[in-house]
């Protein structure tokens, strides 16, 4: 393992002591190094942090003389700590250039480390990503303390996710003059938490979804319908409600059996759904009743839309009952309604439909 160091920027001496935290109360520990930078330290960096501690210890009592009498010096101790971490880790001065990266680092943006020290940015790191770290960095700075950050890299067309733990590095003065980062790798973690974000929203759509036809349940429907009408108090926009129900639905299911009621209710779904807009949704409250909410919609267009529906269902092709029609109630939302009164009243114009007649559209507007 090749390290590279600039004396009078960032001198190994410095380093040392600024990790094992000797005579600077707010740098890191070698101990705390692996205890706290890493996530998830291993048994084998647990026994060497007990090491390490004892020996920081032992350094604060005989002013370092340890290091001074021992064949083990600060330059070795880097190497190996360099070499034989499973993390990526770098150091840089506080102009933002680099002064020592590990082997991990170099594999992951693909450069040889002659390349990139002494430099702010090259090749696979590019400014972008330089500038992005370097603010990080600046807060680290700011602040004279250890950060963590959740950081995004993208090297080579290749998405990673690293928890980062940035610290400042302090020399024998106790003068800030450079920060390092340890870059844990959790791409396969946030691969893993998206994959369950996903499932999770696959399973509440299915429990918001009415299992035969498709269309959202009457749950769904009390939950979207107080979130519309909020927005309607809080921004006057407008609001429809139309209520559909299928004219003699039980002689189908008399006549042809439950199998082909299904499929009318099926269809009478795909009829819906693909005359509504995006901002649109379609319930079924249970049965052959259905609610449409209609956002951003006036009265005179609800009831347009409800009169557009009701002509589909009677043209359309529910083979092998020859026809099938729809009562439709409409109403608007106006100021001061809650959900029961809307309900109420859009509940009564259908009733009024179907009293009349079947197969028609009433509107109530209050």
């Amino acid at each position: 393992m090749r390290c590279i160091k600039q004396r009078a920027h960032f001198p190994n001496s410095g380093l040392v002591r600024t990790l094992l935290g000797s005579h600077f109360r707010s740098a890191f520990g070698l101990s705390d190094l692996f205890l706290t930078n890493w996530p998830m330290p291993t048994t084998r960096t647990i026994i060497f942090s007990v090491f390490l501690q004892k020996l920081r210890y032992g350094a604060d009592s005989i002013s370092c003389k340890l290091f001074k009498a021992s064949s083990v010096n600060n330059r070795d101790i880097i190497k190996s700590l360099m070499a034989n971490t499973e993390s990526v880790v770098c150091f840089k001065d506080l102009q933002g250039r680099f002064v020592m990266v590990n082997q991990k680092w170099l594999s992951l943006f693909q450069m040889d480390l002659s390349e990139i020290i002494g430099k702010q940015h090259l090749g696979g790191y590019s400014e972008e990503l330089a500038i992005y770290h370097r603010q990080h960095d600046e807060q680290v700075i700011g602040s004279g303390e250890a950060a963590r950050f959740e950081e995004r890299v993208v090297v080579g067309g290749k998405e990673y996710f690293h928890l980062t733990n940035r610290f400042p590095i302090y020399d024998r003065d106790g003068m800030m003059n450079g920060t390092g980062a340890i870059f844990t790798d959790i791409t396969n973690q946030k691969k893993l938490e998206h994959e369950l974000k996903r499932v999770q929203e696959a399973l509440q759509d299915v429990a918001a979804r009415d299992h035969l036809t498709g269309a959202w349940n009457r749950k769904a429907l009390y939950e979207m319908a107080n979130y519309e009408l909020l927005q309607h108090r809080r921004y006057h926009h407008p609001l429809s409600i139309l209520m559909l129900d299928l004219d003699h639905f039980k002689r189908v299911n008399d006549l042809y059996g439950h199998a082909v009621g299904d499929q009318v209710l099926q269809h009478t779904v795909e009829i819906v759904t693909d005359l509504l807009r995006e901002t649109d949704s379609l319930y079924r409250m249970g049965g052959e009743e259905f609610v449409v909410l209609a956002p951003e919609t006036e009265f005179s267009g609800a009831a347009e839309l409800g009169e557009r529906i009701r002509k589909l269902i009677y043209h359309a092709d529910f083979s092998p009952v020859e026809i099938m029609t729809v009562s439709v109630g409409v109403t608007a939302v106006v100021t001061g309604d809650d959900l029961d009164q809307v309900l109420r009243r859009v509940d009564e114009a259908l009733y009024r439909a179907k009293s009349e007649g079947r197969n028609r559209v009433v509107a109530s507007e209050v």
